[in-house]
């Protein structure tokens, strides 16, 4: 699949700390295991993995778990399986652009077409109203 046939997006993975108690005084401190990382890249697919669980360990339950992953290709041409809340999407730039030029249009329009037809009648305008929903639709616009 071609990268412009892909959704581009950027990769948010969370820094990983640990807390210890050091030696003497058993202070309570916190250290760093994995750094926060950023990555841009374009989304592929949504897979999932299951697996089962014996309930041996103390406070779990026997049974099957889940999880759902992204499949994000990095700039660097890398495949990775991320965590879907780590997973922004960025298109919404594109749908941006087309909305600023459709507003371009109805700002240079000069008023008589808009009073004589109404919005809903121009063609632009309906443009215009398609491309907020989807901007809303994703969280875009409130």
């Amino acid at each position: 699949m071609q990268r412009d046939q892909l959704r581009p997006c950027t990769v948010r993975i969370n820094e990983v700390t640990e807390e210890y108690r050091a030696l003497p005084d058993m202070e309570k401190k916190t250290r760093v295991i994995r750094e926060a990382e950023t990555h841009k890249g374009y989304f592929h697919t949504w897979g999932a993995e299951a697996y089962t669980t014996n309930g041996y360990l103390v406070g779990t339950v026997a049974g099957q778990v889940s999880t759902l992953y992204g499949l994000v290709e990095y700039e660097d041409g890398t495949m990775h399986k991320v965590d879907p809340e780590c997973i922004r999407f960025s298109e919404g730039d594109y749908e941006r652009k087309q909305l600023d030029t459709c507003i371009d249009i109805c700002l240079e329009c000069d008023g008589f077409q808009t009073e004589e037809h109404g919005c809903c009648n121009c063609q632009n305008m309906a443009e215009v109203m398609n491309l907020v929903q989807k901007i809303r639709n994703e969280g875009g616009l409130t």
